[in-house]
């Protein structure tokens, strides 16, 4: 029996006049052959689940999370299923011009899995 989670971050594109203007999906999938749990709360919001660097390596900061539910969300994935999460402009407006590098990072379990890294840059049209 194998669990494996793995992480996908999209961007629907890589180039934008405005932060807003961006919009990015990231995907949760169990790749192994048994069911998996995972807290969806933990890739609800970008704050949550993102972490984004400038040029220099240094994290952008986002705006905190909603608070969370009192509510159990927690999700089965099966073999071979996903979650998914739309960050639509979860780029903050003061985000200044540049390249930025950003990924998935889930919590959620003891080892935290991270996405590749996806290179995006502000001030710039397509």
């Amino acid at each position: 029996m194998l669990t494996v989670l793995h992480a996908f971050l999209t961007a629907d594109r890589r180039r934008a006049a405005r932060p807003e203007e961006i919009r990015a999906v990231a995907e949760l999938r169990n790749a192994g052959d048994t069911p998996t749990e995972i807290d969806p709360v933990l890739i609800s919001s970008p704050s949550l689940a993102l972490e984004i660097t400038d040029d220099d390596g240094r994290p952008l900061l986002l705006p905190p999370p909603p608070l969370p539910s009192e509510q159990d969300s927690r999700v089965i994935l099966g073999p071979g299923e996903s979650y998914r999460a739309t960050y639509r402009s979860f780029l903050p407006a003061w985000t200044n011009r540049g390249t930025y590098s950003v990924r998935i990072r889930y919590r959620g379990t003891a080892d935290p899995v991270t996405s590749d890294w996806l290179t995006i840059a502000v001030g710039e049209d397509q």
